[in-house]
């Protein structure tokens, strides 16, 4: 189905986005990783398995605090082609999570926007055949007590030739061009 198609691309894209994003200026610890915590929260948010259509979606974060989404996204079919279209914010509120000990907190908004087109279900599977979307925001995480906030400014862009994503803009200040395979 090619919402579950859409959720898989757009979580790998957010996982991508913090990868990406990695700049601890120090050492870290598996840990105290706020890139790690970060792809979680965005993770946490992506897959709430929720297509808000204009309503406010609000769920507990996993230590405490919630994330609240809100925003619209259209489907339509065009012959064989399904278009999804979406206008999403991501607000994290206190959002608290805790991994191998180390409590983390997250606050801070995500907005993204953009459309994906979808060819005819193959053994009920979708295949992807445009994305365009953006990305951007800022997050601000207190790992071990260490408080940092990064803010994002990302395109994203599916490749069908090459079968990859592009994600370009900036993340925590720093200039991003990369490109990544799409999941199967």
């Amino acid at each position: 189905m090619p919402c579950t198609d859409l959720r898989r691309s757009i979580t790998a894209l957010s996982a991508l986005l913090v990868a990406t994003a990695a700049c601890e200026p120090g050492p870290t610890t598996p840990g105290t990783d706020h890139a790690q915590f970060v792809t979680a929260f965005v993770g946490l948010a992506s897959t709430a398995g929720t297509s808000t259509d204009g309503e406010t979606f609000t769920a507990p974060c996993p230590a405490g605090g919630q994330f609240v989404i809100e925003g619209t996204t259209t489907r339509q079919r065009d012959g064989e082609v399904s278009i999804v279209r979406w206008d999403k914010a991501i607000r994290y509120e206190g959002c608290s999570m805790t991994r191998n000990g180390v409590m983390a907190r997250a606050d801070g908004q995500m907005a993204s926007a953009g459309e994906a087109r979808f060819g005819e279900a193959v053994d009920q599977h979708a295949p992807l055949l445009f994305q365009l979307s953006t990305q951007t925001g800022s997050m601000t995480t207190v790992v071990n007590g260490t408080t940092r906030t990064c803010s994002y400014d990302l395109r994203h862009e599916f490749d069908a030739g090459s079968g990859s994503y592009r994600i370009t803009g900036t993340a925590c200040g720093r200039a991003i061009d990369m490109r990544a395979p799409a999941t199967p």
